[in-house]
């Protein structure tokens, strides 16, 4: 079973519309079947987000690989889940050697469970979204 988990370390301060986007950091993971395969501290979490949801969103008429590239990061991708036969996550930062082989259908579920876990999280803290740019609501 596949999860992403996340802690959110810092949230907005300031009241800007970006800010929710360039503020809200944190560290994440994935994990399959216990075993970590990705850990990155000081992600931003609403800017994966974002990518995340419009990706899910929008998978029904593209079958494209998912591409996380992050604003902080200079070294791209952050996270690549691509497809060759199968599908395999990579990421140019976190040191992964090796490409670990998902199931994309395992993704896109722990996926839709971190995006209503963390707008969740975000409300019980105060944030009103209707005062920031965020991320799109998930179409399932």
């Amino acid at each position: 079973m596949m999860h992403i988990n996340y802690k959110i370390q810092m949230l907005p301060i300031r009241k800007e519309r970006y800010r929710l986007i360039s503020d809200t950091e944190g560290w994440l993971s994935i994990e399959i079947d216990d075993v970590n395969i990705f850990f990155c501290d000081g992600v931003l979490l609403i800017e994966f987000a974002r990518v995340l949801a419009n990706w899910i969103n929008n998978l029904g008429e593209r079958q494209e690989d998912f591409v996380y590239n992050s604003m902080d990061f200079e070294d791209s991708p952050l996270i690549i889940i691509r497809k060759n036969s199968e599908y395999f996550l990579e990421s140019a930062i976190t040191g992964i050697e090796k490409k670990y082989e998902i199931s994309l259908n395992e993704f896109i579920d722990s996926a839709k469970v971190f995006l209503i876990k963390i707008k969740n999280e975000l409300i019980q803290s105060g944030i009103d979204f209707s005062k920031y740019d965020s991320f799109e609501p998930i179409n399932f």
